[in-house]
C-alpha cells in the first residue's frame, strides 16, 4: 500500500539521494592523515557521531528501539552539554524514564525542563507526558501502553489508505493533539508528507515554518525534500526564517534531496555563517558534478577564505572531480592548500589523477 510505508523511509530516502547524488568515492587507499585532520568522510562521520546533534539522534534511535536504559545515558550526556538540544533531551530522557516504571525520576526531569526552559517548543508536550506520569503513579509498567501506540501508528495509515479525504483532517488533530505522543505525531506526519492533496501539503507546510516540537519541524523539513520536490521555495522561506542551526542543515539536506542545486549555491554564497557556509558548500558537492562541479570550481576562483576553499575541495573530492581538483592544484599559489588537493586526487582512482601524480613526480 502507498502508505504503508513508513517502515522503510530510510531506504526511500537512501533511494532518493542515489538518483540525486554522485557515486560514492572509492575504498581509500593507506595513507597518513592530511592536514588538517583525516579525510573528509571520515572527517565527516566523525563530527556527526561527536556532535551535540548526533548525540540526539542516537538517542531519539535508541526510543525507537525501546533501548530505554541507552536512551537515558544518552540524553544525559546531551543534558550536560546545556546545548541548543537539551530541552528536548531532556523530555525524551523523561519519556524513557516513564516507560521504565521511573516515574518519580520522570518527572523531575519534566520539572527541569519547564524550570530552565520556559520559553521552549516542547512544553506542551512536556505538560502532556507530565499528566500521563502522574495519572500512571502507583501502577506497575504496562505493556499494553506500548501496544497502543503501536496499534494507533497502524491506524494511522490504513486511514489514510482506505479514506483519504477522511483522514488528513483527523490526522491534522493528531499533529496537534497534547495527548499524542511524539512517535504518533510522527508517524502521523509522515502520512500527511505522501498526501497529494493540497491540504496535506498546507500541513506540512505548517509544521516546516515551526508548529509543534522543534523535532516535528525537523522532520517536516526533510520530509519537503523528500516528497515536494517541486516546492523547494518553501524550504528556502523556511531556511530564511528560522535562526536555529539545525533546521538550517536539514533545509540544506532537504534541497540536495530535492536537486534543487540554484538555491543551494546561493545560500553557499549569501551565508553568513562559516559552519553553514561550508555546510552548504559540502552539500553542493553531494550532487552530481555535471550539475555542481563548474559552480564549485568559480566559487573556489572567488573565494579567499581558506576554510571554505577547503570545504570546496572537499566538495570537489566527494564528487571525484578529478579534473576540477587539477585544475586547482595547478593554479593555487597557497603551499598548504595545494597539499591538501593533491593528497585528495592521491585517493582517487582516476586515470586523470594518476596521470597528475607521474607529472608531478616527473617535475
Amino acid at each position: 500500500m502507498r502508505y504503508v510505508i513508513w517502515a522503510f523511509a530510510p531506504l526511500l530516502c537512501a533511494g532518493l539521494l542515489a538518483q540525486e547524488t554522485a557515486p560514492p568515492a572509492p575504498p581509500l587507499v593507506p595513507m597518513q592523515p592530511m592536514h588538517p585532520g583525516p579525510a573528509p568522510m571520515a572527517a565527516a562521520r566523525a563530527m556527526i557521531r561527536d556532535s551535540e546533534d548526533g548525540a540526539y539522534r542516537s538517542g531519539t534511535q535508541a526510543i525507537d528501539r525501546r533501548e530505554y536504559e541507552r536512551a537515558i545515558a544518552v540524553f544525559g550526556r546531551v543534558i550536560e552539554r546545556k546545548g541548543s538540544r537539551a530541552d528536548g533531551a531532556l523530555y525524551w530522557k523523561a519519556y524513557a524514564l516513564n516507560k521504565m516504571g521511573r516515574r518519580d525520576q520522570s518527572l523531575a526531569a519534566l520539572s527541569e525542563l519547564q524550570r530552565d526552559f520556559g520559553q521552549s517548543r516542547w512544553l506542551s508536550d512536556a505538560k502532556a507526558l507530565e499528566v500521563e506520569v502522574r495519572q500512571a503513579s502507583g501502577q506497575p509498567v504496562s505493556p499494553d501502553a506500548e501496544g497502543d501506540e503501536d496499534i494507533k501508528l497502524l491506524a494511522i495509515n490504513g486511514l489514510m489508505e482506505s479514506d483519504p479525504e477522511r483522514a488528513l483532517p483527523l490526522l491534522q488533530n493528531v499533529l496537534g493533539s497534547p495527548k499524542a505522543s511524539p512517535r504518533v505525531k510522527e508517524r502521523a506526519l509522515f502520512v500527511v508528507a505522501q498526501s497529494r492533496d493540497q491540504r496535506g501539503k498546507e500541513i506540512l507546510a505548517h509544521v516546516a515554518q515551526g508548529a509543534g516540537n522543534p523535532d516535528m519541524q525537523l522532520k517536516a523539513v526533510e520530509y519537503l525534500g523528500m516528497f515536494s520536490k517541486g516546492n523547494t521555495q518553501l524550504l528556502a522561506n523556511v531556511y530564511a526564517g528560522s535562526n536555529d542551526p539545525a533546521v538550517k542543515r536539514a533545509v540544506l539536506r532537504g534541497l540536495m534531496m530535492a536537486g534543487d542545486s540554484e538555491r543551494l549555491l546561493s545560500l553557499a554564497k549569501s551565508e553568513k555563517t562559516p559552519e553553514l557556509r561550508r555546510e552548504a558548500i559540502r552539500t553542493l558537492g553531494m550532487l552530481k558534478r555535471d550539475r555542481t562541479g563548474d559552480a564549485l570550481v568559480s566559487l573556489y576562483g572567488s573565494e579567499s577564505d581558506r576554510a571554505v576553499k577547503q570545504a570546496i575541495v572537499e566538495g570537489l573530492f566527494m564528487q571525484q572531480n578529478a579534473k576540477a581538483l587539477i585544475d586547482i592544484a595547478r593554479k593555487e599559489p597557497d603551499l598548504q592548500l595545494k597539499k591538501d588537493v593533491v593528497q585528495r586526487l592521491a585517493m582517487m582512482r582516476s586515470k586523470e589523477a594518476t596521470d597528475f601524480m607521474m607529472e608531478v613526480i616527473n617535475k
